[in-house]
C-alpha cells in the first residue's frame, strides 16, 4: 500500500510541474510521461494484486509508447519548423 501512496504522490508532483513548467514543449512531454509513469506504476500494483491480468497493462503500454512517439515527432517537426520548442511560440493558427 506505501507503493502505491508513492505513485500517488509521483502523479500528483508531475500534474503540478504540468500546471506550472509548460513553457518548453520538452518539459510538457516529459511530465506527461511521468504521469503515464506513475500510472503504468499504479496500474501493475492493482492489476497483480487483485486480477492477476497483465493484458490491460501491456495495452497501457503500448498505448504510452505510442503516444510518447508522437510527441517527439511533435518535437522535432516543432523545432525544424520554428527552430526552438517554446510552447508559447507556437501558433495554432498558422498553417
Amino acid at each position: 500500500m506505501l507503493f502505491f501512496f508513492c505513485y500517488l504522490f509521483m502523479f500528483m508532483m508531475s500534474i503540478l510541474s504540468f500546471l506550472f513548467e509548460n513553457k518548453h514543449l520538452l518539459m510538457i512531454l516529459l511530465t506527461l510521461e511521468f504521469m503515464m509513469l506513475s500510472l503504468l506504476n499504479m496500474m501493475f500494483i492493482y492489476l497483480i494484486n487483485m486480477w492477476n491480468d497483465m493484458f490491460m497493462f501491456n495495452c497501457f503500454l503500448v498505448i504510452m509508447v505510442i503516444e510518447s512517439v508522437m510527441g517527439l515527432n511533435l518535437l522535432i517537426l516543432m523545432v525544424r519548423f520554428s527552430g526552438n520548442d517554446y510552447f508559447s511560440s507556437f501558433n495554432l493558427l498558422m498553417c
